[in-house]
Formats: C-alpha cells, sequence, structure tokens
C-alpha cells in the first residue's frame, strides 16, 4: 500500500473510535449556587485630628512662642478610634517621644470624653467610632542652669498613636 491510502486508511478509523466507540459528544451536566450568605469583615481606624496648644487654657501659636524655664504648654487633639467587628479587640498606645534633660513631657495619654485615660487600655467592639482626647503637657523644667536647653527646637511631630489588633482575651 502506498503512503496515502495508509494515512487515510488511519484518519478514517481515528474518526470512527471518536464518534462510534470513544463516547458521546455530548453529555448531560447541571449546578446550582449554594446560597451560602455574604460575609463582611470588621473595621480597625484611627484618624487623629488636628490639635491645638495652650497655655494655662489660652491659644498659643507653637510657631512664633518661644516657651522658657518653668513654663508648662499643653497640646490636645481629637483621637477618632473605629473597633468594629464582633470579636475585635484593640490596644491604643502612643509612640514616637524623645526629649532631652531640659524638657519632660507627660503624655501624651488618651482619655475618652469623660477624663478617664485610656492609652495602653484594650477597646471592644463598638457599633460607633470613638471619639477620645489625646493630651500632652510640655514642661520646661525650672531650675535649669546657665544656657541649658537654649535656643533648641523640639520636634514633637514624631508623637503617633497606634490602634494594634489583641487577642480575644474573653473567647478563648
Amino acid at each position: 500500500m502506498n503512503k496515502m491510502i495508509k494515512g487515510a486508511a488511519f484518519a478514517g478509523l481515528g474518526v470512527a473510535l471518536l464518534l462510534g466507540g470513544g463516547g458521546t459528544l455530548a453529555n448531560w451536566n447541571v449546578s446550582d449556587d449554594s446560597r451560602a450568605g455574604i460575609i463582611s469583615t470588621g473595621d480597625l481606624n484611627l484618624v487623629a485630628s488636628d490639635g491645638k496648644w495652650t497655655k494655662n487654657g489660652e491659644a498659643i501659636d507653637p510657631t512664633s512662642y518661644r516657651v522658657v524655664p518653668g513654663e508648662t504648654l499643653t497640646y490636645q487633639q481629637a483621637v477618632t478610634v473605629t473597633v468594629q467587628g464582633d470579636e475585635l479587640q484593640a490596644e491604643l498606645t502612643v509612640s514616637g517621644v524623645s526629649l532631652d534633660d531640659a524638657v519632660t513631657l507627660d503624655g501624651p495619654y488618651l482619655t475618652d470624653p469623660a477624663g478617664a485615660r485610656v492609652d495602653g487600655t484594650i477597646i471592644g467592639n463598638s457599633d460607633v467610632p470613638q471619639q477620645l482626647i489625646a493630651t500632652a503637657t510640655f514642661a520646661f523644667r525650672d531650675g535649669i542652669t546657665g544656657r541649658q536647653g537654649a535656643a533648641k527646637t523640639f520636634n514633637l511631630d514624631k508623637v503617633g498613636y497606634q490602634l494594634t489588633q489583641v487577642a480575644d482575651t474573653n473567647n478563648n
């Protein structure tokens, strides 16, 4: 047999096997959705608003005010905390404070609207964001000798707030 006849015979045999002996070209199948519902994630968020500096309750402009030994200035700002999740708990802390011997910084610390301190406290799930107050008291120490602390700047822009998820202590 020549090569052409052999090739045609093998091709015909292949088609016959596919159409007849190898199965059908169609089959039944069906699918359906599970209707498992929708799952939503919680939310963990922290937003610090602009604050203000005061001395003895009076507003000051820190860009032009020059503090001297014995003075105390206070900075306050609102911090909005969102902790939403059925089993979600978070700890709110303050970071980034670094000064020198001429000054002390009380805080920053966080309080709730009633004035109770909450920094380092575990905050649990709440349906609405919680408004807190962050306060820092900057005291230029009294009793400084010589030129200690003179003509310095203190950058408090690195003070920050961190909200970190913690393990749920009620659900072991």
